[in-house]
């Protein structure tokens, strides 16, 4: 994928349907994540993101968790408004710890796409 096409608002969804964390990407390659359901006021994580090919590399510039830290994902658009991503790297810092291999789907919920039309249906 590229930037352009990841631009939007995005939620992880876990296998029971949980949600767990809040994902904003700009076209500019600048992100917002956030574990608490925010993306303004002071989020967990803020930064920039790099594409190659399927790779994202992430760079921490502020928030109130993993300053300065890096990590990186496999990331594979898997129809309208799903996007699966898959660790590759993992942050360093211990609050910002996944186990490299553990894989997400994200559902763009903004603007909004047929996969999170399913998930307001279903709620």
């Amino acid at each position: 994928p590229t930037t352009r096409e990841l631009a939007g608002i995005w939620l992880t969804i876990d296998d029971l349907g949980s949600t767990s964390l809040l994902v904003r990407f700009q076209a500019d390659g600048e992100f917002v994540m956030d574990d608490r359901g925010g993306i303004t006021g002071i989020p967990s994580v803020t930064g920039s993101f790099e594409m190659d090919g399927h790779t994202m590399a992430f760079s921490v510039l502020g928030g109130s968790a993993c300053p300065a830290d890096t990590f990186a994902w496999t990331a594979n658009l898997a129809g309208e408004g799903l996007l699966r991503v898959r660790h590759t790297e993992s942050a360093s810092t211990p609050d910002c710890l996944i186990d490299v291999g553990t894989e997400w789907t994200l559902i763009r919920v903004s603007p909004s796409s047929p996969a999170s039309d399913r998930l307001i249906t279903a709620g």
